[in-house]
């Protein structure tokens, strides 16, 4: 794999972690009346005074026996 071709990928995974679960999850939340997490942050916090670790990382456990 090329490195455009990396790159391409990680622009890719970092467009999708800021969708936030995607258009529906997110229509959803806000006709509940409810922000997303990164909007709240950026309503509580001053700009520029946070850096998000880790936005690609997933927890190592993803079976939870949940439906």
């Amino acid at each position: 794999m090329s490195l455009e071709d990396n790159l391409q990928k990680l622009g890719d995974l970092n467009r999708q972690a800021n969708a936030g679960g995607g258009d529906d999850k997110v229509r959803r939340q806000h006709e509940q009346g409810k922000l997303l997490a990164r909007e709240r942050l950026d309503i509580l916090l001053d700009h520029g005074s946070f850096v998000e670790l880790d936005r690609l990382r997933t927890h190592g456990c993803t079976d939870f026996d949940m439906e």
